[in-house]
């Protein structure tokens, strides 16, 4: 069952590996934080990133990855929650067999406030 809509392709997909969709549910203009709802599906991550915020990842349904740099992948799946630091390198994504829906809560959702960097490798 899907909560909240999926919305549309996310604007930031030259940073992501394959299908993902993002909605907006708040954000700065109205709020302090920028609230979105995020579906990737299955096998489609983000690059690895560090967003210039705190960011909390609220897992909605489905299976994920999540990668914190020098550290191990970690599976999410419905129900977990996850708290990223501002200027923390990380990714996250979808795994193989699923689709991956979470909200995203963070102080600033302005795409300079992130920093992209290369492609996730997964073996």
């Amino acid at each position: 069952m899907q909560i909240f809509s999926r919305g549309k392709i996310n604007p930031e997909i030259a940073h992501f590996k394959g299908e993902n969709y993002m909605e907006i549910l708040a954000n700065n203009q109205q709020y302090d934080h920028g609230v979105a709802n995020v579906t990737f599906m299955p096998g489609s991550r983000t690059d690895w990133h560090a967003h210039h915020f705190d960011q909390v990842l609220l897992i909605l349904s489905g299976r994920g990855w999540l990668q914190i740099q020098d550290q191990p992948t970690q599976l999410l799946q419905a129900g977990d929650s996850v708290a990223i630091p501002a200027d923390v390198w990380h990714w996250h994504g979808a795994t193989d067999d699923s689709e991956f829906v979470h909200i995203a809560v963070g102080a600033d959702p302005n795409p300079s406030a992130t920093e992209w960097g290369n492609p996730v490798d997964l073996v």
